[in-house]
């Protein structure tokens, strides 16, 4: 398979989408796209239909589907797909997001038109609490989500693209040791973005592209589950990236806002506002961060001996105000 681009869809349990989500994938303007779709572990018999639906793309070569004997998470799952990719550029589709025809070329053109640039994000259209969602940005040591900003309707340097539709440049985003496997789903893309722009790379939001996303079409959104994890991910992501002089200041500040936010997310719990269970997720999840500091301290030290770019140039460049 000699493609450009190779899309990485991880699915699990995708029934209701998978199939919207791979025809737009067979049908790029950019001329054939390999499609790699990791199966984690289904029950819902998506990946048998998908077997049977796509019968010419799997015998063309253009789809193969990779069936995993467990649920290994979205994280690990991407990992696999993007390690089996044949494609100079690498695509991760959410199994819910519905990408346009020229999505792959416009992608791959605005990476290759900006030194050092190697992973793209773009707009998402999304229902639920986030209807236009796009790449993650960096201001005063902190990541922030990119609704806050105008910046998403300019093409600008971002510190991460949103994982649900976004393109890399396949060596170096291997190099860079692609997703946090451990991280399982929820922050995994903000920390490989941090993580990239920490080792020199460039990350670019392309506000042409706009990608149809469902948004937690695996699983429910108010899953506490959910909450736990990311509470976990988004201080494992400052404490892996951010450098040493930073390092206490950006971790205790969300730190504190999980613990101090119990109070209000047990009000709205009794208002009926919010599902119970949050508030014990999100404690639970400081606590998970917690324990995980010592097997992450070495981790934490590769990263940063490999540090190119600091956090104030960092912070410049992916503020939202930088065009590319």
């Amino acid at each position: 398979m000699s493609a450009k681009v190779s899309a990485v869809v991880v699915n699990y349990n995708g029934s209701a989408f998978i199939k919207q989500a791979l025809l737009p994938l067979f049908d790029q303007d950019i001329g054939e796209v390999e499609v790699i779709l990791v199966d984690n572990h289904s029950t819902d018999g998506s990946a048998g239909m998908v077997d049977a639906k796509f019968q010419a793309e799997i015998l063309d070569g253009l789809l193969r589907i990779v069936r995993l004997d467990s649920n290994l998470g979205f994280a690990r799952g991407a990992n696999l797909g993007f390690q089996a990719a044949a494609g100079k550029y690498v695509a991760c589709i959410n199994s819910d997001a519905f990408v346009p025809s020229d999505f792959a070329r416009r992608m791959i053109e605005a990476l290759e038109s900006v030194n050092g640039a190697i992973a793209a994000g773009c707009i998402l259209e999304t229902r639920g609490s986030y209807t236009r969602y796009a790449s993650a940005f960096f201001r005063s040591g902190y990541i922030i989500a990119p609704t806050r900003f105008a910046s998403i309707s300019r093409p600008v340097y971002s510190l991460a693209p949103c994982g649900a539709a976004a393109v890399y440049h396949k060596e170096e985003l291997l190099s860079a040791g692609g997703y946090d496997g451990s991280f399982v789903s929820d922050w995994e893309d903000h920390d490989l973005g941090y993580r990239l722009n920490v080792l020199g790379y460039r990350c670019i939001h392309n506000p042409g592209v706009v990608v149809r996303h469902v948004g937690a079409g695996s699983f429910g959104r108010l899953d506490p589950r959910r909450y736990r994890r990311t509470a976990r991910n988004v201080l494992l992501t400052y404490y892996k990236n951010c450098e040493r002089l930073n390092l206490w200041k950006v971790v205790t500040a969300p730190l504190a806002s999980s613990l101090s936010s119990i109070r209000t997310r047990r009000s709205r719990v009794r208002a009926g506002l919010e599902p119970p269970g949050r508030d014990v997720a999100a404690v639970k999840g400081v606590c998970d961060f917690l324990k995980a500091t010592a097997s992450y301290r070495a981790i934490r030290s590769s990263i940063q001996r490999r540090r190119r770019t600091s956090d104030r140039r960092i912070a410049r460049l992916t503020s939202g105000n930088v065009e590319w």
